[in-house]
């Protein structure tokens, strides 16, 4: 997706880039996406086009390691509570696998998203036996 740089992003200074960023950006990655983008127009001379870009892939690889690092959670949370209370795991599941399709797209936490879903997926199987043995087998 390629986005248009204002005009008055041309200069590539600190409070420009504040600005654009603060106009762009979810407020939980703007300062990473502000520190990024000032370290990137001084190692480079960038064009608006490059900038902007390098801004927007910033602060989308901060939601991908958000969402990875929510699955990792939420997994753990399902396995515990399917363990412990059986149906109520089924909110945790489905969040995490939710936040996982997304988490795993990261690249510096792809690792962490993966873990989480197979995490869930023992949630899954725990659920499923609770059930099993509640209801099947009358235990």
């Amino acid at each position: 997706m390629k986005y248009q740089a204002p005009a008055w992003l041309e200069t590539f200074d600190e409070q420009s880039i504040r600005q654009w960023v603060g106009l762009n950006v979810q407020k939980r990655y703007q300062k990473e996406t502000i520190a990024a983008a000032i370290n990137h127009a001084a190692a480079a001379a960038p064009t608006s086009e490059d900038m902007t870009g390098f801004m927007m892939a910033t602060a989308e690889e901060a939601s991908l390691r958000y969402s990875a690092t929510s699955t990792l959670v939420l997994g753990i949370i399902a396995i515990f509570v399917a363990f412990f209370l059986g149906g109520l795991s089924i909110l945790a599941i489905i969040f995490a696998a939710v936040s996982g399709q997304r988490g795993i797209k990261s690249r510096t936490r792809r690792e962490q998203a993966i873990a989480g879903l197979v995490l869930t997926g023992i949630a899954v199987v725990i659920f499923v036996l609770s059930l099993v043995l509640r209801y099947v087998v009358k235990l």
